[in-house]
């Protein structure tokens, strides 16, 4: 591009760094965020968000968190999309405790957790098997207005075993569950039946059904 006279600008190196990422080549990546800051660029808080979801996506945790440091030492205030971002990747590596303690890290920075946040934390804890511990966080949710989207509805459906089913899981997924997604024909395998204890509540209709 510069060898043409046209000069690349965030929008440009966003996009070059998140291609990068997505084919997982978050080397490549890394290499050409240190070149972008040897040119005298100083990289904005988009390109730093760009290169910690890719790393976490990736596996690449530590790098993260370095990355994450690095931006705050720069005196840069992550943004909700990069908080989730590594809320996310601790949450894939199980790190339940260490995401929530971030999330109450940017509350005091005055950063505010969505829907995606709460919908992050409540995938990892699913992925857990920590079945008690998701009630609580279903009930989080509840209490500050979010609800729960498709893919945690999906997993929350194919994790809670027979046995552990009951009214309190059935109550909050009538409550924080769109209609739309309640409604929806998805049906995934080896799921429970819901539709059993919400039928009344959702007038029969069957929401689930064993496959």
């Amino acid at each position: 591009m510069q060898s043409v006279g046209v000069t690349p600008n965030f929008i440009t190196y966003s996009v070059l760094l998140d291609g990068l990422c997505k084919n997982r080549r978050v080397n490549e990546a890394l290499s050409l965020f240190r070149i972008i800051i040897n040119n005298g660029i100083h990289p904005n808080v988009a390109l730093y968000t760009v290169l910690i979801d890719g790393c976490c996506k990736n596996g690449k945790l530590g790098i993260a968190l370095d990355l994450f440091s690095e931006l705050c030492s720069r005196g840069l205030q992550p943004n909700i999309v990069t908080y989730n971002a590594m809320i996310n990747g601790l949450c894939n590596e199980g790190l339940i405790e260490e995401a929530k303690e971030l999330v109450m890290k940017m509350e005091k920075n005055s950063v505010f957790p969505n829907n995606v946040t709460y919908n992050i934390i409540l995938q990892g804890i699913l992925k857990g098997k920590k079945l008690k511990d998701a009630l609580l966080h279903m009930k989080e949710m509840d209490a500050r207005g979010f609800s729960v989207d498709a893919s945690s509805f999906y997993l929350l459906l194919e994790s809670i075993p027979a046995e552990e089913q009951d009214s309190n899981f059935a109550d909050l997924i009538i409550k924080l569950v769109p209609q739309d997604i309640l409604k929806s024909k998805f049906k995934p395998v080896g799921c429970w039946d819901v539709a059993g204890m919400c039928r009344l509540a959702l007038d029969d209709y069957p929401i689930m059904a064993k496959s």
